[in-house]
């Protein structure tokens, strides 16, 4: 983890900024360690114990004490608390950023908490702390039934269960956790799919090691089966005819007979001949036209998993379990895996910008999480290493679902050219309609690559001006930007817009669900982006 934090500023809310004193060796070691067990969003309770040279001390958890230099206006007198969020960003580095920014407003969540007959501890004053940063009402009733609530989890982080509140997302144990996977970034369908598949292929070759192999082994293999038989035809990744004959050659090699892969290929192969006929029908490529044109050198990855797996099965019924553990760890078997889960579960590159390809793949999504967990369930298998992963998976969709009851909300995982990539998409609207008073329209737009890092992007359009901010995460991303920036205005210029645009580097770094609920009120924000992409 980078330390920088340590002598580096430490972001505030407001206008104020702290920057960290130099530290004993044993403190920065205790400080390093009481973050590091922080989940993004998760606050420290300090308190002002005194001031010294335009600086006042605020002593943490542990004894830790740190210097913050307030600004101007900011006013932190001995003995008020301070609390302070935890933000890790992207870079590995953390940032601090207070709730309290004066006495009044501390005093404004002591008085509210007195009226409403609740003790004042650490938690209820964070609990209004974060009521009022969303200007949410803090009246006796409000606190009440919202006390009740942190008090039913006492070990999740208030705002988290404050931020569910404001999206109107119910508290359960399965939407905090997806929660909190979110505010670390850690929430990916890409990733999700990628360790389902592997898991997959890991677990069903270890159940065939030795005397492992028996019941359960072949229980796997059925439910495995099921979960091919129930997917979709997608007509999008392919599984070659070579790549079928290599499956046959390295099955006739282990000593076990490929029934239903040679019944595929031969099926293939006898409607091929059937087509010979229908191939006549392909015009000459100077037409374009190609009306007619069939495939007859493919399979759908699917097709060949199910009879792959039904060998592998029938094998294992006969007896003949040696070798299987090696078969289904060869290349060519997880090459089969990988296209199938692409072909279901990815979109290709260039239907990312179809409604109905992603509701389409949605609804994969979501028939085969359900269909896998179905499938395992009825096996009466109990294997911990797939079904969690699947489990998790299927509570990110249904928490996704939640979330678009608040703002339109969708990841976008896509075959790209350099593999497998993710993408998110969020859509807000604001209540009172697309523009403000003054026609103008407000966007912010959010990318995150590899090359580029975190970029957030300010966008305002009113008439026909177009005003964009930029805040990206490095010097070098910023020349980037600006060397080539007059692409984007010359093609704004060619639609008949006029364009400004404003760059800076910005230390201030935040995950994209948290940007949605700071923008929610007085503002539009049309789409939020992540690329997940390799160069």
């Amino acid at each position: 983890m980078d330390l920088s934090f340590l002598s580096g500023a430490m972001s505030l809310q407001g206008n104020s900024e702290i920057q960290s004193a130099e530290m004993k060796e044993d403190q920065s070691v205790a400080l390093l360690k009481l973050l590091s067990g922080l989940n993004n969003g998760e606050t420290l309770l300090s308190t002002v114990i005194g001031e010294k040279d335009g600086q006042v001390q605020l002593k943490l958890a542990e004894g830790i004490v740190i210097n913050a230099k307030p600004e101007k206006n900011v006013m932190l007198s001995p003995g008020s608390n301070v609390f302070l969020q935890v933000q890790k960003r992207a870079d590995n580095t953390i940032a601090l950023r207070p709730l309290y920014q004066n006495n009044n407003q501390e005093n404004t969540a002591e008085a509210a908490l007195r009226a409403a007959s609740l003790p004042l501890n650490e938690r209820a004053l964070e609990l209004v702390a974060r009521k009022m940063e969303y200007f949410n009402p803090i009246d006796r009733n409000s606190l009440i039934a919202s006390y009740r609530e942190i008090n039913e989890h006492p070990e999740v982080p208030v705002k988290y269960i404050v931020d569910l509140q404001n999206m109107g997302i119910e508290r359960t144990s399965e939407n905090i956790n997806q929660y909190k996977a979110y505010m670390n970034m850690e929430n990916s369908v890409t990733e999700a799919f990628g360790v389902i598949e592997e898991t997959m292929v890991s677990e069903l070759a270890d159940s065939f090691a030795g005397d492992a192999a028996g019941e359960n082994s072949i229980k796997l293999t059925d439910s495995l089966i099921k979960f091919a038989d129930n997917l979709s035809e997608t007509n999008s990744v392919f599984v070659s005819r070579d790549e079928v004959n290599e499956l046959i050659n390295k099955m006739d090699l282990s000593g076990k007979e490929p029934v239903n892969l040679k019944a595929l290929s031969e099926e293939n192969l006898k409607a091929d001949a059937g087509n010979l006929e229908a191939l006549s029908l392909i015009p000459d490529e100077e037409n374009n036209d190609t009306t007619g044109v069939i495939k007859t050198d493919s399979y759908e990855p699917r097709d060949v998993l199910k009879a792959f797996l039904t060998d592998i099965k029938e094998a294992a019924l006969t007896g003949n379990t040696d070798k299987l553990r090696d078969l289904i760890k060869d290349e060519s078997v997880t090459r089969l895996f990988n296209k199938t889960f692409s072909s279901q579960f990815y979109l290709n590159e260039e239907n990312i910008d179809s409604k109905q390809e992603i509701k389409d793949l949605y609804r994969r999504i979501y028939d085969g999480t359900n269909n896998l967990i179905n499938a395992l369930n009825e096996s009466g298998i109990e294997n911990a290493n797939l079904q969690a992963p699947v489990h998790n998976l299927s509570e990110n969709v249904n928490f996704m679902n939640a979330l678009n009851n608040f703002v339109p909300y969708v990841q976008i995982p896509f075959n790209g050219e350099a593999g497998r990539e993710n993408g998110e998409l969020y859509v807000f609207k604001n209540k009172r309609g697309l523009s403000d008073a003054g026609g103008a329209l407000s966007a912010f737009i959010h990318l995150d690559m590899d090359n580029l890092g975190p970029t957030d992007v300010f966008v305002s359009l009113a008439g026909e001006k177009v005003t964009t901010n930029f805040r990206v995460s490095n010097d070098e991303v910023l020349n980037l930007i600006e060397a080539n920036i007059g692409l984007l205005n010359k093609r704004l210029n060619e639609r008949g817009y006029s364009f400004e645009m404003d760059i800076a580097v910005s230390e201030e770094k935040k995950t994209p669900i948290e940007t949605v609920l700071d923008m929610e009120k007085g503002k539009v924000l049309l789409s939020n982006v992540t690329f997940d992409a390799r160069v």
